[in-house]
């Protein structure tokens, strides 16, 4: 199962219990960071070197994946908001490894903040996004847009 099935699958389950959900997609999304930090171009660094800033409005999906995260040995730099991660990396750009954000944010877009964040890497620092309403307007948009 790959993990768009997998996200959606977590979004439906909402029905059932909201909190087996959250605890669903923060595993598939904790999955998706070590998925990407076990690339062959992160293995100049130490697992205990990485800094991955997690993104997220909802305080219990944000304490939820950075507590999965921080179990595996990786330093998480929280932001609760759009505007606290554009401080949050801007601080920190040169020690961040990878970001992890929510699409939707609600003082901002997920999407905006990945673009901010190719444009000041200039392309290396990876991106994943992450989202429980797979019905929103931005679905349907292409996902490649320029930086």
């Amino acid at each position: 199962m790959d993990v768009a099935t997998s996200l959606e699958r977590a979004s439906l389950s909402q029905s059932g219990t909201a909190l087996s959900a959250r605890r669903s997609a923060s595993s598939i999304a904790v999955q998706g960071v070590m998925t990407r930090l076990a690339h062959p171009g992160f293995a100049h660094c130490s697992q205990s070197a990485y800094r991955i800033l997690v993104v997220d409005d909802e305080p219990d999906l944000l304490s939820e994946v950075s507590s999965h995260l921080r179990r595996r040995g990786l330093t998480v730099i929280e932001a609760a908001s759009f505007d606290e991660a554009i401080h949050s990396y801007s601080d920190n750009a040169a020690s961040i490894a990878l970001v992890l954000t929510d699409v939707n944010l609600p003082d901002g877009d997920g999407l905006d903040l990945v673009r901010f964040v190719i444009e000041r890497s200039q392309r290396t620092c990876p991106c994943l996004l992450m989202t429980a309403h797979f019905d929103a307007p931005w679905s349907s948009a292409p996902w490649r847009r320029p930086a």
